[in-house]
């Protein structure tokens, strides 16, 4: 029997009885993939390719179920296929920063449907990720698009201790004690917040090794931020002013006067740094509307 044989004998008897989305298409996924398999060796290079490439946690699933039916070795198998389905998210999140397609989602990764992957992350869902919750705020703006309000950058990074010590305690009491003007006290205020919501994700050893306490979240669970929130706080505001103005914009204040430049602060408060180096004092960043130059 060829391996598109063997896989549609197994489909028969079982696969088309496991609890997965759509499970036509991915029947017919699989029957593409495998009428290429000669061998068991070609199934790392055609089938854990692809699942691996577009990571199809769902034919995951399938696949592993295949092989065990086949009984074959997993030492010819493919070692990154670990695809967990939080992962699977997170890779759909940062691959939807702009204006999308859930059809082109779907063609990245899966020929499954991607939706229930979006709806997933629908506000009222969302996905927890090391006590992280993300419920980003999605919206249609037209034409089968969809945006988020606010962008998700996912980040992870497995730190030694020592790392982790450099990271959590010194750097924090460094920036404690550095000499700075108000606008910069504001910046390593947030910074210093954002150091807190990571010293959350430590176990209890790490904790007592370097001799930091548990913070109490209790009162505030740890979650994704939207920017409209963050502003609320005069740092945060401050510190989505400089993110918006790495660059020179064209700076409108309360709809008349325009300015090319960017937003600055000193201990006097907000001022725009002109392309002539002129300082333009703002009573209100509420006021200010820009566009690129």
């Amino acid at each position: 029997m060829t391996y598109l044989e063997m896989f549609k004998e197994f489909w028969n008897k079982k696969g088309q009885y496991m609890t997965i989305s759509n499970p036509k298409r991915n029947y017919e996924a699989f029957c593409r993939l495998y009428s290429s398999v000669k061998n068991e060796y070609d199934i790392a290079d055609t089938v854990e390719k692809y699942i691996v490439d577009h990571k199809a946690f769902v034919m995951q699933k399938v696949h592993e179920k295949f092989c065990d039916y086949l009984n074959i070795d997993n030492n010819i198998r493919s070692k990154d296929l670990k695809i967990t389905n939080v992962e699977r998210q997170l890779y759909i999140l940062r691959d939807s920063q702009r204006a999308f397609k859930i059809s082109e989602l779907s063609d990245k990764y899966d020929i499954v449907d991607v939706r229930p992957d979006v709806d997933a992350l629908k506000d009222g869902n969302g996905i927890s990720f090391l006590g992280t919750e993300i419920v980003p705020n999605i919206k249609y703006i037209g034409g089968n698009k969809y945006i988020y309000e606010d962008t998700v950058h996912p980040l992870f990074l497995a730190l030694n201790l020592t790392e982790v010590n450099t990271l959590l305690k010194l750097l924090p009491d460094f920036l404690s004690k550095v000499e700075c003007t108000d606008g910069e006290k504001k910046m390593i205020k947030l910074s210093i917040g954002l150091l807190e919501r990571m010293q959350y994700q430590l176990s209890d050893y790490a904790l007592e090794r370097l001799g930091l306490e548990k913070k109490d979240m209790s009162n505030q669970v740890l979650r994704f931020i939207p920017e409209s929130e963050m502003r609320k706080a005069e740092e945060g505001n401050l510190m989505y002013w400089i993110k918006r103005m790495e660059k020179n914009q064209r700076i409108t204040i309360d709809g008349s006067k325009e300015y090319i430049g960017t937003i600055k602060m000193d201990d006097n408060g907000y001022y725009i740094l002109t392309t002539e180096e002129k300082k333009i004092r703002i009573d209100n960043l509420d006021t200010l509307s820009f566009r690129d130059y």
